[in-house]
């Protein structure tokens, strides 16, 4: 099974130009995403706060960002693979 780490590596290696096509996949795969989990991607992936950071953000602990990563990263992979 791959891992989130897996998946992120794989978009990062992604060549060539953009299509549209992927860029639809991608609208697609983040409206499976519920607000709480759109934050959580926007604060860990664009403003690049650490898992503390963003529990303190959640109101939650670190452990539950964990868990609330991977299961938001399995979402997305499912739409995206």
């Amino acid at each position: 099974m791959q891992t989130a780490d897996d998946v992120l590596e794989l978009l990062n290696e992604f060549e060539g130009p953009v299509s549209e096509k992927w860029s639809d996949r991608v609208a697609v795969a983040f409206e499976t995403l519920t607000d709480s989990e759109r934050s959580l991607i926007h604060w860990l992936f664009v403003e690049g706060l650490t898992q503390a950071e963003c529990a303190a953000n959640a109101d939650i602990s670190v452990a539950g960002i964990k868990k609330r990563r991977e299961r938001m990263l399995v979402k997305l992979r499912k739409v995206l693979l």
